[in-house]
């Protein structure tokens, strides 16, 4: 379908729906990893793929650097959102309905003076990581560390993940704040882009199967998608 307001093709309803189980088809650590790597290397800072786990937030992927960081959440531990700028970016771009019954339930926690724990105060925090398209967290989860994240979004326009870097002060500078965020942008869109890819290939791949009654070939003569690794036919792709 193309949209004339926006000059570009975009998904129809219907191939949206289409795809709208993708993610249950592959791993979204799997598609984001080679692009942490690439961020890490980039900008020498750990980085972080978070998303809300509960009334938390908590990371599934993360890629160190060299770098010793002694104070650092380990994968696969929950925790409050208020401490982490992939949290805050997470509960920003909840629908405003799910925003007010995330913040009723979640524990705020302080861990630093810094940090923001008053719900109203919070929400207004909120509304600025929103209009901004970052969020940062200076040194409210420990003294000495700074992170930065930003939104990954999938085919829909839902934020369903978040891309982070996390350094100490004297590395993640107001200096170089801007080009750590615009670094890690860049990289959030490339993951993002790569999620919609992975969409369309299974979108043509239901489409055809439904036109055809295609139920796959030999491994051999499969395709494969670089991204998350679903594969399909090469004939697929043929009008």
């Amino acid at each position: 379908m193309y949209s004339p307001s926006k000059g570009t093709f975009i998904l129809g309803a219907e191939l949206i729906s289409l795809g709208s189980g993708v993610l249950d088809q592959f791993d979204l650590k799997q598609v984001a990893n080679p692009y942490m790597f690439e961020l890490a290397e980039k900008t020498n800072q750990t980085v972080q793929l978070g998303v809300l786990f509960h009334y938390e937030v908590m990371y599934i992927d993360q890629i160190k650097t060299s770098k010793f960081l002694n104070v650092i959440v380990h994968t696969g531990t929950p925790f409050p959102v208020n401490l982490s700028a992939g949290g805050k970016v997470l509960v920003a771009h909840l629908p405003q309905e799910k925003s007010k019954d995330f913040l009723r339930h979640a524990k705020l926690k302080a861990n630093t003076r810094k940090t923001v724990v008053d719900r109203a105060a919070f929400r207004k925090v909120l509304q600025k990581v929103k209009l901004d398209g970052y969020s940062l967290d200076d040194e409210e989860f420990a003294w000495g560390i700074r992170c930065i994240a930003v939104p990954i979004f999938n085919q829909r326009g839902q934020n369903i993940a978040s891309l982070g870097i996390t350094g100490h002060t004297s590395e993640i500078t107001d200096e170089k704040f801007p080009i750590f965020t615009k670094d890690t942008i860049e990289v959030a869109n490339q993951i993002s882009l790569a999620l919609l890819e992975c969409v369309n290939l299974i979108v043509v791949e239901g489409l055809t199967k439904a036109r055809t009654g295609y139920e796959g070939g030999k491994e051999d003569e499969m395709g494969w998608c670089d991204s998350c690794g679903h594969h399909s036919s090469p004939g697929e792709w043929e009008d």
